[in-house]
């Protein structure tokens, strides 16, 4: 029980940092301190119509599939139910009645008028897919080589391979009449010469983490690399997001 108690605090704390976000123009952080709190408490309420209206805030302007949160896949038209029924869906979790966050309004006018945009251009067609790479065309660009370039080909092998061929052989050859045949090249051995294998990348660099528990102000004994990690307080046993830059420079959020 005090474990759910724990986990549905931390989960009103990062709500709040998620408002705070978003009032500040971050919406990313936003999103992100949003789904925390929803995988640390999915019954919190008030989470999942925050974070709705903060995924129709970061859709790119005048993407209004994505502000619908519709996504085109070949073989499938979009029908105006479809439109409809997920405009529905969304408008009770953006509505300002039903949504406290302060992104509810602008969330809400923007998908209103994606409704609008994508209802008139109803029923839409499925995007075709790729074409794919004709088969003949390569194996008739494969075949287009004529027989005079086989002859030109096959004769700088020969001579590659019998470098003591010499005028008189042919001359002989010739006045044989078996400069016609194609004579047989002797196979010699090339000297192999050793492939050198790339070296591998370099390991990133380890170092303790700089940062410490937003929550308790422990310093982090984990060790880390330049990137995003979880970390888990070994005092209070509270996870924080900590983006690390360097071993002297990090930032850390719940």
């Amino acid at each position: 029980m005090a474990l759910a108690n724990d986990e549905r605090e931390q989960a009103e704390e990062a709500c709040r940092r998620a408002e705070e976000s978003f009032l500040a123009g971050n919406i990313a952080s936003a999103q992100l301190s949003a789904r925390m709190a929803q995988l640390m408490c999915p019954s919190l309420p008030g989470v999942a119509n925050a974070l709705a209206a903060y995924d129709i805030h970061a859709a790119n302007p005048g993407d209004w599939f994505a502000v619908l949160g519709i996504y085109r896949s070949s073989g499938k038209t979009i029908t105006r139910d479809a439109i409809n029924k997920q405009f529905r869906h969304l408008s009770l979790l953006v509505h300002p009645d039903k949504n406290r966050s302060a992104a509810a309004d602008g969330a809400f006018k923007l998908l209103r008028q994606a409704h609008k945009e994508l209802s008139d251009l109803a029923p839409i067609p499925a995007p075709k897919p790729n074409p794919r790479p004709n088969a003949d065309d390569a194996n008739t660009k494969a075949n287009a080589e004529t027989e005079v370039e086989k002859h030109k080909r096959w004769w700088g092998e020969y001579w590659d391979w019998n470098p003591d061929f010499s005028e008189e052989d042919a001359s002989t050859r010739h006045d044989t009449g078996a400069a016609d045949e194609e004579p047989t090249p002797r196979k010699r051995s090339k000297p192999s010469s050793p492939t050198k294998k790339p070296p591998p990348p370099p390991k990133p660099q380890e170092f303790p983490c700089p940062c410490k528990c937003p929550w308790c102000s422990t310093q982090f004994a984990s060790m880390v690399s330049a990137g995003r990690w979880q970390i888990k307080c070994e005092a209070c046993s509270k996870i924080s997001l900590v983006n690390v830059e360097g071993p002297d420079m990090a930032t850390c959020s719940i």
